[in-house]
Order: structure tokens, then C-alpha cells, then sequence
């Protein structure tokens, strides 16, 4: 049918058909779509072929949109003979999905998620064999003409976006955010506090945003500081029980800077004006607060101070429930003047008591300092790493529980690159053990800005941190769960997986927080190119990581082949061998989500990926669960590979 040219477009009018794009499958057959006015306008149509040539409908409208040209279209079909049609329509990139019978998957998606009426560039679409969707375009969206960046969509074979990562600020647009904390009480309820360029360009102003316990925004981004035209960084903030919370930052609209705080109710309304934290009344710098409230709303703020002799020491100031100062500012430290104590960081139990640990950079070691809940020292201050004189001790962070037991992390660099480390406390300042490495990657690639967060109940905790072991470069935010100190399975990557280069993740020393049931991280996230923006994402503790604490681990005879799984082996099953009858089999992604869960009714269960799971399952590492009548239970690991 093909010895003599075609027409492809079924009109018999004047109209135009313009710009055709052909894709074709594994078996030959096609399709074609192009732009055709035969409406009065621009609009998208396909006509598709069999193998030899025979057409397999009449040609058909690909948008649903009547108000807008539609034009520049794209094309992309996989080896199923599903395919992809991607245009341009009023300033924004669509698409629609189809079947090999071309029946429309879904309605018109819409991929850019700005609402600008600056249009977009040029747009690249394609589509794998699984059905996931890669669309990526020029934007000029941020710069108004002058300077194009290239943005990029992933849509899954349901047609749904892909991640579950989300964005805390709220603003759309170029400017930076940068230092996120956050805090979670026991009911689950998340603020969240960060540096934030929108107002004033260069200089920075502290935002926050409240989240319910499902992870819903509670409102819209808060102002924090409420002076205009002078610089703010380093949020740190503090929430009790009853959800009232504080928020404290650096702060120059003195001349010099200064730490000053914000008291909210569990509205989210101010209670009073920004306070003023140091008490001094000269020109020294005051830096790095960090806060910590206990259930009845008494709170404490920590901070260096270069008051006296120019060095910087660390200084404390307490206060009730009420925002009334108890007593005057305080020094921490022992050793004044000698050398810089910086970056300190606060935690408080539930029944007032406290812990400050910072970085001495005379010997470059971390350091720390128990207080009871009248302000009283107990002991004197405790050397934390248990090496020192030879490597660099920074960045540190604390947890407490409700037992008064607690965690000091911070990033190590006793192997030659920067690793992060712990160290375990009881209630009396006690050591448990010695100081424990926690990343898994044995190389010598850095690993930086180490949080810590434990459960108030005190059985579990969880470090995250910036890792750049990635071979592409890019920095992944990972965390690791601890039961006491027992680690429980490896580290685990918190933000999405990258689908290219040179996007960044960034910690800071507030970046995870917890409660019993669940556990919230933020990070600095440049995964739009438009610069940092916040990122959060929220779990619970099972989801994270199954929880193998009582796994006997002693079915050493069951086995799964093939392992790794690779696509081209030409099957789509993994067995699961020398199984006893109903065993339950459940399989966790790495980051403990369950994917799939049977009971198995032979000791030799065929998974079949493509029938189970289908295009869900994606290439990367993989946990298994098996669990037999008796309660027995094994863990494991395998590699799936497309």
C-alpha cells in the first residue's frame, strides 16, 4: 500500500496540516500526528497505521481544549505500541497518553506547574516500555526572555506525577531558600522554618509553614521577623505539646547582629512582637541560636556570643511558658577565652532538663554541657568524640528523650574524609559504648550535616544527613534508623531519586525531627533549577525501614533466584525456594514502603513481576520480609535491574 505516496490527513478542505512527527513500535506499526487547522484554529491530530501500511482509525483530535491553538506537537511510542503525544497551548506543555488501540489514557495532562503567561520553549518527550513518561522543555519563566532553563516532568504508566517529596515554600520563582528546620510533637503536627530571599532579593527573612499530621499545609507561608530591610538567618525553632511554638533566628537590624525569638499559639498566631534574646548592649555578634521547648512550653535558647575578648563563647537564656526571661544570659563553656566555641545546639526533655553540645575550635573537638530544669549544671562540660589533636570534629546536632537519654551526631573526619558519627548518652551523662560511624559508604567521599532525632519514648532514633557519594556528583539527603544503638538495615536515600545531573540536596542541623510514630525530614532541594528551594517529606517509623529488631533471622534455608533480577533474562519471575507452607512473603521498597504482600501455598512461590506489580516496580535494591506459621522471620536484600 505504500508503492505510491499517502495522504495521511482525512479532511477533504483548504486547511493547513503541518509539522508531522512519525513514531513507530517493535512490530512495525506507527503512528503519525501533526498540527491541522481544519477546525479554524491549530489543533493536534494522529492517524495510526498497522504494520503494513493499513490505517487503524479515522484521524483523531488529540486536545480537549477549544479556547487555545494547540501546536508543536511531539510523539513518542514504546515497543508495546503505546504511545505519547506532547504540545504547547496557552504558555503550557501538555500531553495525552493512548494504548496500542488508541483508546486515551486518561484526560489531557498538564506538565508545567507554573501558571505564567510567559510560553514555554521547545519540548522533548519519550516514553519507556513500562509506560513512564519523561517530558523536558525550555522555560524562560524565571528570567522574562533573557536566560532559558531546562525543566523536566516524569509522569508513571497511571499517569500520575511522580514523587512524594514536596515543596514547602510557596513562592514559584528564583529566589533562595536555604536553612530549613523543622519540629513534629507528639501529635504529629510539623512547622517547618527557613531562610527566604522573596521580600528583599540579597537579604534573607525567616518563613515558616504548619502542617497537620497527614503532611496538609495548615495556611500559607508565615513571616517570622518583623522588621524590614536588614538581613535574618539561621531559624531554629521549638514546639510543646499543646502545639504553641517558638522560633528564633540571627538578626542585624541593629547595625551588628543579634538573636531574637517569635512566640506563636497553636493557631498560629503571634503572641507578641519579635524579642530581643542577648542581653548585652554592645556591638558583638551573636550567631547559630538553637531552641528547645519542654510539654509545658518552657524553652531554652543557646547561641555563640563574642561579648567578651573577642572570641566566641556560648551563651544560654531560659524562659517560661509566657516568653518571660528566667534569670540573665549565661555562659556554657568552661574555657573562655582560649579559643571559638560555635555552632551549638540545644535538646530538652519533657520535664525541663538539657543538653547543649558544640564544636571547640581550639582542638576541633565536640563538646557538651547537662543542665537540670532549674538551670543548674550537672557535671562539667564532656568531650564527646573519643579521638582528637589529629582530625576535625563539626557540625553537630542532639536528641533527648523523655528519660533524660540522649544522642550527640556530628561529622568526623578520623578516616580522612568527612564521615558522620554518634555517640550515645544515658540520663546521668554516661557513655554508652564508644562513638559509632553511621554512613555506610567506605569511600572517600564526604558526608556533612548530620541531624538527629530521637523517639520521646528513647527505643529508637534516626541521623540524616548530605551525603556525596553518588557517582553522578549530585548530594542525596540519607538517614539511618537505630534501635538503642543497634542499626537497623542500611542507610536509606530520603529525597526522590534523581532522574539527572546536578540536582542537589542540602541538610542542615535541624532537618529531622520525630515523635513515637512518626518522623519528618526537610532539605534544601535545587531539583527545579530556579535555586534552593525546601523540600519535606513525612513518614513513619515502619514505613521508613521495617522494623526487624526481633527478627530471628534463622531461615537460612530459603532462597531467591535470580538475584540481582535483570530484565533481559527472559523472565519476569522471582522465586522464593524452600519456603514453609503460608509463609507470608511482604517486599519493601528501600525506603519501607510495602509493594507487594502473599501468602505463599507452596514452599516454592513464583513472583511474577509483571503480573503482581507491573509497571509499578523500578530498577534499585529492594527488601524482602518472610515470615513463617511459627513467627520465625528472614530479611533480605535483591536487586532489580530494567
Amino acid at each position: 500500500p505504500f508503492s505510491l505516496d499517502n495522504k495521511v490527513n482525512d479532511d477533504n478542505g483548504t486547511s493547513d496540516q503541518r509539522y508531522p512527527k512519525v513514531a513507530t513500535d517493535n512490530s512495525g506499526n506507527f503512528v503519525i500526528c501533526w498540527e491541522d487547522g481544519r477546525n479554524g484554529s491549530s489543533d493536534i491530530y494522529f492517524q495510526r497505521y498497522d504494520s503494513s501500511g493499513n490505517t487503524q482509525n479515522k484521524n483523531i483530535k488529540v486536545s480537549n481544549d477549544i479556547n487555545f491553538p494547540q501546536y508543536f506537537s511531539e510523539l513518542d511510542m514504546n515497543n508495546n505500541g503505546d504511545f505519547l503525544i506532547g504540545w504547547r497551548a496557552n504558555a503550557n506543555i501538555y500531553c495525552q497518553r493512548y494504548d496500542s488501540s488508541s483508546n486515551t489514557q486518561g484526560d489531557n495532562i498538564k506538565i508545567n506547574e507554573d501558571n505564567t503567561i510567559i510560553p514555554p520553549g521547545y519540548q522533548s518527550i519519550t516514553m519507556n516500555n513500562n509506560g513512564k513518561i519523561f517530558i523536558t522543555w525550555e522555560d524562560i519563566r524565571s528570567n522574562h526572555y533573557l536566560i532559558k532553563d531546562i525543566y523536566c516532568q516524569v509522569i508513571d504508566s497511571s499517569g500520575n506525577t511522580s514523587g512524594t517529596n514536596f515543596q514547602v515554600n510557596d513562592d514559584s520563582v528564583t529566589y533562595y531558600q536555604e536553612n530549613p528546620a523543622i519540629i513534629m510533637n507528639n501529635n504529629g503536627n510539623v512547622i517547618i522554618s527557613w531562610e527566604d530571599s522573596r521580600n528583599f532579593g540579597w537579604y534573607s527573612y525567616i518563613y515558616c509553614q504548619r502542617y497537620d499530621s497527614s503532611g496538609n499545609a495548615i495556611g500559607i507561608n508565615i513571616k517570622v521577623n518583623d522588621a524590614s530591610g536588614n538581613h535574618n538567618e539561621n531559624p531554629s525553632l521549638a514546639m510543646n505539646g499543646n502545639e504553641n511554638f517558638v522560633i528564633s533566628w540571627r538578626d542585624n537590624r541593629n547595625g551588628d547582629y543579634d538573636i531574637y525569638s517569635q512566640r506563636y499559639d497553636s493557631n498560629g498566631n503571634t503572641q507578641g512582637n519579635n524579642i530581643k534574646v542577648n542581653d548585652d548592649t554592645g556591638a558583638a555578634d551573636q550567631e547559630y541560636p538553637s531552641i528547645a521547648m519542654d510539654n509545658i512550653g518552657d524553652y531554652v535558647i543557646t547561641w555563640c556570643d563574642n561579648r567578651s575578648n573577642f572570641t566566641y563563647d556560648i551563651y544560654c537564656q531560659r524562659y517560661d511558658s509566657s516568653g518571660d526571661t528566667i534569670g540573665l544570659n549565661f555562659r556554657v563553656n568552661e574555657n573562655s577565652g582560649t579559643s571559638d566555641q560555635i555552632i551549638p545546639v540545644v535538646a530538652i526533655s519533657n520535664n525541663g532538663n538539657f543538653v547543649i553540645c558544640w564544636i571547640d575550635s581550639g582542638n576541633a573537638n565536640i563538646y557538651c554541657q547537662r543542665y537540670d530544669s532549674s538551670g543548674n549544671t550537672q557535671g562539667s562540660n564532656i568531650k564527646v568524640n573519643d579521638v582528637g589533636g589529629v582530625s576535625d570534629q563539626g557540625y553537630s546536632s542532639i536528641a533527648i528523650d523523655d528519660n533524660g537519654d540522649f544522642v550527640i551526631t556530628w561529622s568526623d573526619f578520623r578516616n580522612g574524609n568527612t564521615d558522620i558519627y554518634f555517640q550515645r548518652y544515658d540520663s546521668s551523662g554516661s557513655a554508652v559504648g564508644t562513638n559509632f560511624r553511621v554512613n555506610d559508604d567506605l569511600g572517600s567521599s564526604d558526608q556533612e550535616n548530620p541531624s538527629v532525632a530521637m523517639s520521646p519514648d528513647g527505643s529508637k532514633f534516626i541521623i540524616s544527613w548530605t551525603d556525596y557519594s553518588n557517582p553522578d556528583g549530585d548530594s542525596e539527603i540519607m538517614a539511618q534508623l537505630y534501635e538503642k544503638e543497634k542499626k537497623v538495615g542500611g542507610n536509606v536515600q530520603v529525597n526522590d531519586a534523581d532522574l539527572f545531573a546536578y540536582n542537589h540536596q542540602k541538610t542542615s542541623k535541624y532537618s529531622v525531627s520525630c515523635n513515637n510514630n512518626q518522623i519528618g525530614f526537610t532539605w534544601m532541594d535545587n531539583r527545579r533549577h530556579k535555586g534552593w528551594d525546601i523540600y519535606a517529606k513525612l513518614t513513619d517509623w515502619q514505613e521508613f525501614a521495617p522494623n526487624v529488631s526481633n527478627f530471628s533471622n534463622n531461615l537460612n534455608g530459603i532462597k531467591l533466584y535470580p538475584n540481582p533480577f535483570k530484565q533481559d533474562m527472559g523472565t519476569d519471575v522471582i522465586t522464593f525456594a524452600n519456603l514453609t507452607e503460608n509463609a507470608k512473603i511482604q517486599i519493601y521498597t528501600i525506603t519501607g514502603n510495602l509493594v507487594f504482600e502473599v501468602e505463599a501455598e507452596s514452599i516454592d512461590y513464583p513472583w511474577n513481576l509483571k503480573n503482581n506489580i507491573g509497571d509499578d516496580i523500578k530498577s534499585g535494591i529492594y527488601i524482602y520480609l518472610i515470615t513463617n506459621d511459627n513467627g520465625e522471620k528472614k530479611i533480605g536484600k535483591f536487586a532489580v535491574i530494567k
